[in-house]
């Protein structure tokens, strides 16, 4: 079981999440705050609250800008994000500071204690680039705030991140296989269609032990992708085509 909440930030930002609450009885506990990765929102990782007071933490998972439930990117904010601008980079850490304090004064939580309590930040796939900022540059937040979260914040969690999302050119002298350049794609949601049945399909390695690894330059087997198993009503609710290709298909 989990709750839904939304938190409305300064200037009117509203941020969904869910929540698996506190561990019964447990005044250390460690909360996950997870962000997820492109075109697949947030409700993708619900099952994980059912497992999250078995191991003495709590997850709290946004669906971040853009998508369902949180505010939208304006358009000018769209524009710095696909020019690369710091200020909108600074704009993550301080909506993620403004959140966490809201957290930390709502929900009671535990400051961190030798290796238990506090707050890990977690990073999945292109989620990664909407978690480092917050531990990037100190000055962008506010030291009143910054006062707050220090005894509490104390880990971050790359799940998966692609090369993008830490600033890495991908360099390859190996053929494998793009979704983002197969010419069979034309648009953006093509694209996008195109790139959620590869990242969710099984394919087989020729060889995992040698380094470099060899991979395949063929798409794999889409028909068999996890998410051609998935009920309509879930592929609607895990799946936001349109905030990917507006806020995320330029990056």
């Amino acid at each position: 079981m989990f709750d839904s909440q939304t938190y409305t930030l300064p200037n009117g930002i509203n941020i969904f999440f869910t929540d698996s609450g506190a561990p019964p009885n447990s005044d250390d506990y460690t909360t996950v705050v997870v962000l997820h990765g492109s075109a697949f929102n947030g409700s993708t990782f619900d099952k994980i609250h059912d497992y999250a007071h078995k191991y003495n933490i709590r997850v709290v998972v946004w669906n971040r800008r853009d998508y369902r439930g949180s505010t939208e990117l304006t358009d000018a904010e769209i524009d710095d994000l696909n020019k690369g601008k710091k200020s909108f980079l600074d704009m993550l850490a301080a909506q993620m500071a403004d959140f966490l304090k809201l957290l930390i004064e709502k929900e009671k939580i535990p400051r961190v204690q030798n290796n238990a309590g506090g707050i890990a930040l977690m990073g999945w796939s292109m989620g990664a680039a909407s978690t480092m900022p917050f531990f990037a540059d100190p000055a962008v937040i506010k030291p009143e705030i910054y006062e707050i979260l220090e005894p509490y914040v104390k880990n971050l969690i790359l799940l998966d991140p692609p090369a993008t999302a830490i600033g890495y050119q991908e360099i390859s002298t190996q053929k494998i296989y793009d979704p983002w350049y197969d010419p069979e794609y034309k648009t953006p949601a093509e694209q996008f269609q195109n790139f959620c049945s590869w990242v969710s399909s099984y394919y087989e390695h020729p060889d995992l032990e040698s380094y470099p690894p060899v991979f395949n330059e063929h798409k794999g087997d889409m028909t068999n992708a996890t998410i051609t198993k998935w009920s309509k009503e879930e592929f609607d609710k895990f799946y936001d085509e349109k905030a990917a290709v507006r806020s995320e298909y330029g990056m």
